[in-house]
């Protein structure tokens, strides 16, 4: 059975109110119930493995938190009940343990794993301080935080308008070197126009300078055509015949 209780107060001051709270949690453990001794079936049977696996957990939690040097996170959300109960474990709070045990020989193995228990339960330590809170402080302090947010947002709207201006530049940049590789490759275009035009006039030039140079050439090789042939044959050569005396040449 749990029993929770929420306190808070408020007390008039001169400087305002101010605000106490706390909760209360009363727990009745109950006692790990044997299926043996109590001869429980059904729904009671349930209940009772129910409540023994809530005892199995927060004894696991209880050992991690006693256990010396360093510890892995206790296991809170394995059971409703430690999860309940990590407040008054670890938290800001102060926990009271009664142990009910009995003088019965017939009890002797419940008294000694309560005892156990509750000897465990002594070495967790927990640190209790007041839940109090003056109304005008906690404006002061929302004020204080909410005037160190602004101051933050201004400083980082600031710092984005700046890289905002330099990505504005590096894009300006950008468009000019784009625009002056577009002009030269433009350049680079007229100039291989030029130089092929060039080369075709330099190529029809050097043509028609070799048909002059084959066509001048014809009376020479006519010549020595003629002087090859021997002086008893005469191709297109002209005859002189001249008188002298009863001589004919």
């Amino acid at each position: 059975a749990v029993f929770t209780l929420q306190i808070r107060i408020a007390t008039a001051t001169r400087t305002g109110s101010v605000q106490s709270q706390a909760k209360v949690h009363f727990v009745d453990l109950a006692g790990s119930e044997r299926q043996k001794k109590t001869g429980a079936s059904g729904e009671r049977l349930k209940e009772g493995i129910g409540i023994n696996q809530s005892l199995t957990t927060l004894g696991r939690v209880i050992s991690e938190l006693t256990k010396p040097g360093k510890r892995s996170v206790p296991p809170f959300r394995d059971s409703k009940l430690t999860l309940l109960l990590k407040d008054a474990l670890v938290g800001n709070s102060r926990t009271e343990l009664l142990a009910c045990i009995s003088p019965a020989q017939d009890n002797l193995d419940e008294t000694i794993s309560t005892l156990e228990f509750a000897s465990r339960c002594k070495l967790v330590k927990t640190s209790a301080r007041k839940n109090e809170e003056c109304r005008e402080d906690v404006i002061a302090k929302l004020a204080g935080e909410k005037t160190a947010i602004e101051a933050q947002l201004q400083e980082e709207r600031a710092k984005s308008e700046q890289l905002c201006q330099k990505l504005q530049l590096e894009l300006e940049k950008a468009s000019a070197i784009q625009q002056a590789a577009s002009e030269a490759k433009q350049e680079k275009r007229e100039i291989e126009e030029k130089l092929r035009s060039l080369l075709e006039e330099s190529a029809l030039s050097k043509s028609e300078q070799s048909k002059t140079a084959t066509g001048g050439k014809g009376g020479d090789e006519g010549d020595e055509f003629a002087d090859s042939v021997g002086p008893d044959v005469v191709v297109g050569a002209r005859v002189t015949v001249s008188f002298e005396g009863n001589h004919l040449s």
